[in-house]
């Protein structure tokens, strides 16, 4: 999966537009977004060279090595997306329900990790169904919704 660097352009531009509602936590969220992003994205470099060119040695069934059980892709992009929404509640002209859906989004996300931590198979409805829900529902349209937002303010953080 290379989709985790698309997210951080999106989030470096939202950034800009609620760093006045607090530049310190704009800068960390923007951070945590960027590990986030490349965490994801090496996930899935290693994930697909894998497959393209399996190892002597069966790699099946363990954890990635640069994103054990998704810390990064799902943990640290929940810290992100959280820290974000706090940002968009805290900006006048941003929508509120896109911060409730980030604070949804974020725990989702978390939640996807813990259960990948604990339970350790993918196809565990335990794991599954709040994979399923950030994976289809919740993230893009999250993504889809701080897309429509930044393009509403042209930059400015009144939308």
């Amino acid at each position: 999966r290379l989709g985790g660097l698309p997210p951080i352009t999106a989030l470096a531009g939202l950034r800009e537009v609620v760093a006045p509602a607090s530049a310190g936590l704009a800068t960390a969220a923007v951070a945590l977004a960027v590990v986030a992003g490349l965490g994801a994205a090496a996930h899935g470099g290693y994930d697909r060279a894998n497959s393209l060119h399996p190892p002597a040695q069966s790699v099946s069934g363990l954890p990635s090595q640069v994103d054990p059980r998704g810390v990064f892709t799902f943990f640290v992009a929940g810290l992100a997306v959280a820290g974000f929404s706090l940002l968009i509640a805290a900006t006048p002209g941003l929508p509120r329900g896109l911060a409730a859906l980030g604070y949804v989004t974020a725990a989702l996300l978390v939640i996807v990790y813990i259960a990948r931590l604990v339970i350790v198979v993918p196809s565990n409805p335990l794991v599954a169904v709040p994979g399923g829900l950030v994976g289809f529902i919740a993230d893009p349209v999250w993504y889809a919704w701080v897309g429509v937002a930044l393009y509403r303010s042209g930059g400015r953080t009144r939308v």
